[in-house]
């Protein structure tokens, strides 16, 4: 792991002759930006301190609320698909039956259909018998 750089954090001395104005203007700005930097972070982390607990509890908080909601809404789901599919099967089962009741009719029919056919020849061969020759 690589340490943290803390080289641009170093008020450094003018870095040509000492005596020049303008290099110790530029080190004194410098020096202040690097101050109000470190002020600004310690305000922050001030901040942090005092308010950032309280914030990341409101935040779970509200995510524990989200997670409570959306697990409502998926036993709600749930229950609405388990209702449809008890519902789906009642409906499987009595469309079943109607569809035995109507098979045990057809075979009624076709087995009556056939009698007929039975009876039908008996008679035309009672019909030839008693015909003349």
């Amino acid at each position: 792991m690589v340490a943290v750089e803390t080289k641009r954090y170093h008020v450094l001395p003018p870095d040509s002759r000492q005596d020049d104005p303008h290099s110790w203007r530029i080190a004194v700005h410098n020096a202040a930006a690097q101050l109000e930097h470190q002020a600004l972070r310690m305000a922050n982390l001030s901040l942090v301190n005092e308010y950032g607990t309280n914030a990341w509890l409101l935040h779970n908080r509200s995510l524990e609320a989200s997670q409570a909601r959306l697990e409502r809404e998926v036993a709600a789901v749930r229950h609405t698909i388990e209702s449809l599919n008890i519902q789906r099967k009642a409906e499987q089962i009595k469309g079943g039956e109607v569809l035995v009741a109507k098979e045990w009719e057809w075979m009624g029919m076709v087995n009556k259909n056939m009698a007929i056919d039975r009876a039908c020849v008996l008679l035309q061969d009672q019909v030839l018998q008693l015909q003349p020759p």
